[in-house]
């Protein structure tokens, strides 16, 4: 305190910043650079894994998207358990028997040429992530049988990455089919190399292998052979990007989806687009509206109508069940004339 009453002045130990000492600092961030490294080299073992999974280990050079993230991307899927049963059976094990799945996983690494390395990360799995093993192994399976050549399947891993590979092993519903249309379709320009920040096959892969589904019904009901009418107009890079601008959380095309959608395509296409999946009533009623406003409606209307009368009437006079009634109307110039004896 103050001799003359005024405040008392703070001691200097209380004005100085507090810092950490620096031989205080050393082991945080020995700390951090230790787990940064364990980081890079969990996600380097898993884009290895994925690669021979695929087939592709050597041309693919280990660039599989979003590895270091790879478990998380299947772990929070409600169709992990059954597809990896699926996986498990189908190479003859049990799927709760680890140490069978284990060495099956081996074994496949083995055929493709894995090192000791990645076996041996296979074999320091958590028993929480063999299950996600399983998967990107069906996911690499799929692709290996329906791409035969290493070239093109390689260029699909690198692009498509774990996203892809989740999305196949996954779900039966998604083709391998689908990623090779979009990989034209980018090769083309027509579809942009990147989209969300991530290469367009690999975002298409974590759409469709979406734990909600949502996405996957959507691609399914109404992309989905449709690709190249979707790129077109740019409706498809939108829906890559926002897929929640066009779909609900069940997958069906929303009011304000089909909107953007007639904004990008035009209104007959976004019609035909919608009602593939619906049974096309509606669909078919407002395509028949635009092709009645462009032809029966205008200066030159007399002449659509009249030709689809005459169109109507002869064939009318072709079908048997109705050459009667339109005959009707000339049943006296038709009615044999009568001769005196």
């Amino acid at each position: 305190m103050s001799l003359r009453g005024g405040p008392a002045t703070p001691p200097d130990s209380l004005n100085r910043p507090h810092t950490m000492k620096p031989n205080a600092a050393i082991p945080v961030l020995i700390t951090l650079m230790l787990i940064g490294c364990v980081t890079i080299a969990n996600a380097a073992n898993w884009a290895t894994l994925l690669d021979e999974f695929a087939g592709a280990g050597k041309a693919s050079k280990g660039a599989s998207h979003v590895a270091d993230d790879a478990a998380n991307l299947i772990r929070k899927s409600p169709e992990l358990k059954v597809a990896a049963e699926r996986e498990a059976k189908q190479l003859g094990v049990n799927v709760g028997n680890r140490a069978a799945v284990r060495q099956v996983l081996a074994k496949n690494l083995q055929r493709q040429g894995g090192d000791s390395a990645i076996l041996r990360f296979v074999d320091d799995l958590p028993d929480a992530d063999l299950d996600t093993a399983l998967v990107y192994l069906r996911g690499g399976r799929r692709l290996q049988e329906a791409i035969p050549d290493v070239a093109i399947r390689a260029r699909l891993v690198q692009t498509g990455g774990a996203p892809a590979l989740a999305s196949l092993g996954l779900r039966n519903t998604v083709s391998v089919d689908d990623f090779i249309k979009l990989d034209a379709l980018t090769a083309t320009g027509s579809i942009p190399a990147q989209i969300a920040g991530k290469p367009a096959l690999a975002r298409l892969g974590e759409l469709l292998a979406d734990g909600s589904e949502s996405s996957s019904i959507f691609y399914g009901r109404y992309i989905r052979g449709n690709e190249g009418k979707w790129a077109a107009g740019g409706a498809l890079t939108w829906w890559l990007t926002d897929p929640d601008s066009f779909q609900d959380a069940t997958g069906q095309i929303t009011k304000a989806g089909f909107q953007k959608l007639t904004e990008l395509v035009g209104h007959a296409t976004a019609s035909a687009l919608a009602g593939i999946a619906e049974g096309g009533k509606e669909a078919g009623r407002d395509i028949v509206g635009e092709v009645t406003k462009g032809y029966f409606i205008g200066t030159y209307a007399w002449a659509a109508w009249l030709a689809l009368v005459v169109f109507l009437y002869l064939a009318g006079l072709l079908l048997p069940a109705t050459r009667g009634l339109f005959l009707w109307p000339f049943r006296f110039l038709l009615r044999p004339r009568e001769t005196n004896s």
